[in-house]
């Protein structure tokens, strides 16, 4: 029998469910109109931080307006395997995610990253992207410097 390590509340138990199902439905969402189906899943008031930034220092954008961009600026992207992992809070996950995508109009090529999730109402009000920088960034650098 596996003994679980933090205690099991029915109640959080079935937040947990309900919050992890959001994430799942926010993951399987691809391609050039994923932003449309995604909208509806994020906090108004949430934010976005992508720590894989060139200068190195987490970029923090306002979740309306990431939804937004990241369609304009990655048209071709999705996650073709994803694993999320339950914490001992209802509203917070963590993810083992492999991201294929292009960036503007070049190659479609795949990376590995790590994701985190907050949620609040039901709805997402932070989400995290981390890569490996010595393997990543080098790649995402020269993209961004492209466009």
């Amino acid at each position: 029998m596996t003994t679980p390590s933090f205690p099991l509340d029915p109640e959080a138990d079935k937040l947990r469910q309900e919050n992890f199902a959001l994430i799942e439905r926010f993951m399987r969402l691809e391609g050039p109109n994923r932003n449309i189906g995604r909208a509806p899943l994020l906090h108004d008031d949430g934010f976005a931080v992508m720590a894989f930034t060139q200068s190195g220092a987490p970029h923090k954008t306002p979740l309306p307006l990431w939804n937004q961009r990241t369609v304009e600026h990655f048209p071709i992207w999705g996650y073709p395997r994803f694993e999320i992992f339950m914490t001992q809070y209802p509203d917070r996950f963590w993810g083992d995610v492999t991201c294929r995508g292009a960036f503007g109009d070049g190659e479609v090529t795949d990376g590995q990253m790590y994701t985190y999730y907050e949620c609040t109402d039901g709805k997402i009000s932070l989400y995290m992207e981390m890569y490996n920088p010595i393997v990543e960034a080098p790649t995402v650098g020269q993209e961004q410097k492209a466009q």
